[in-house]
């Protein structure tokens, strides 16, 4: 962490004594800055601070002189990245999904969440019963290799967090908590039979949710995983949907749209 300071000359250079004044006024400047510059047990202490700038300062710090790489830094990266899950979550609610923690707390604090994310994927300690569903609740695209990954590594493990995340009361959290169902179902392929049924009934439940963007990624899933058991429902939805957008002048149906996507693939998978 650089510490700037500021000095300013009171004595003359030309005044007895000045030049030796002058050099005893910055060496105890310099001393003081180096006092005050924060040890390893001081950011550590900082990662517990209710203000998240802090934390992510902090962090950063402690990664630049490798201080979150011995016994204890998995339990650490593991709370910490579970304690800004908890933020961005809150975060939203409270703006109604409007704004996310990029917009309050500025790009510094996503840049400091990709860093906790990956730095814990990569020393958090897989055997921790808590870990997989950390991570599952964390922020990334379910299109990322990091999402296939996690849905390979650990199936089952994450399933119920899945589900609850397609449950929540947040928008955006219910569309990838679906997208990521199909996308553990597929990388899965010797999953029980009983909680594939409870994927596709989450699936098909998600095709009649309130928002667009859930059913549109509930249909296009539903493409992905489904049979033809469900041509019949995807035809309805290509039929009736009434999601619609102006796209250059012309009216659009999305979901619609996605529901003739999805029926030519599960026609093609028969093929």
């Amino acid at each position: 962490m650089r510490t700037q300071v500021r000095i300013r000359w009171v004595i003359p250079v030309s005044s007895p004594g000045g030049c030796l004044s002058m050099f005893l006024t910055f060496a105890a400047l310099v001393a003081a800055a180096q006092v005050i510059r924060p040890t390893a047990s001081e950011m550590m202490a900082k990662l517990s601070s209710p203000e998240p700038l802090q934390r992510a300062s902090a962090f950063v710090g402690l990664e630049k002189i490798g201080a979150l790489s011995g016994n204890g830094a998995p339990e650490t990266l593991l709370n910490l990245l579970d304690r800004e899950n908890r933020l961005i979550e809150a975060t939203l609610r409270e703006s109604a999904s409007q704004s996310g923690v990029s917009v309050k707390y500025g790009e510094e604090y996503s840049e400091y969440y990709a860093m906790l994310l990956r730095a814990c994927w990569e020393r958090c300690d897989r055997k921790n019963a808590r870990t997989p569903t950390v991570l599952v609740n964390s922020s990334y695209s379910p299109s990322s290799d990091f999402a296939q990954q996690l849905a390979r590594d650990h199936g089952e493990a994450i399933l119920p967090a899945l589900f609850q995340k397609a449950r929540s009361d947040i928008v955006g959290f219910r569309a990838e908590g679906i997208t990521m169902l199909g996308i553990l179902k597929l990388a899965n392929p010797t999953l029980a039979a009983a909680e594939s049924a409870s994927i596709r009934s989450a699936v098909i439940t998600a095709t009649r949710d309130a928002s667009m963007p859930v059913r549109q990624g509930a249909v296009e899933t539903l493409g992905k995983i489904g049979t033809t058991a469900d041509i019949g429902l995807l035809t309805d939805i290509a039929k009736r949907d009434d999601a619609q957008n102006d796209y250059r002048g012309k009216t659009r149906y999305p979901v619609r749209e996605q529901a003739e996507k999805a029926i030519e693939s599960i026609r093609q998978r028969r093929q």
